[in-house]
C-alpha cells in the first residue's frame, strides 16, 4: 500500500519534482554505495591485519597437533620464575 502511494504522488508531481526526486534518490543509492564500498575495505584490511597478527602470536590450538596441546597447556599452568 505503501509503494502504491508513493507512485501516485510521484505521478502527481511536476516534471522538476520529477527530476529532483530522482537526483534524490540516486544521492541515496550513491551514499549506501560508498558506505558498502568503505565497510567492505575496512572489514577485509582488518581481517588481513589479523591474519598478520596470528602469523607471529602463539598458534591456535586448533592448529596444533594433539601432543602439542597437551604440553603447551601444561606450559601454560607452571608458574613462572
Amino acid at each position: 500500500m505503501e509503494k502504491a502511494k508513493e507512485i501516485l504522488d510521484y505521478l502527481k508531481c511536476s516534471a522538476q519534482e520529477r527530476k529532483d526526486y530522482e537526483a534524490y534518490k540516486e544521492s541515496l543509492h550513491y551514499q549506501a554505495s560508498l558506505y558498502e564500498t568503505n565497510y567492505t575495505a575496512a572489514k577485509i584490511e582488518g581481517e588481513q591485519i589479523g591474519m598478520a597478527k596470528n602469523k607471529t602470536a602463539t598458534p591456535a590450538v586448533h592448529q596444533m597437533p594433539l601432543g602439542q596441546i597437551h604440553c603447551h597447556a601444561q606450559a601454560l599452568k607452571q608458574p613462572r620464575d
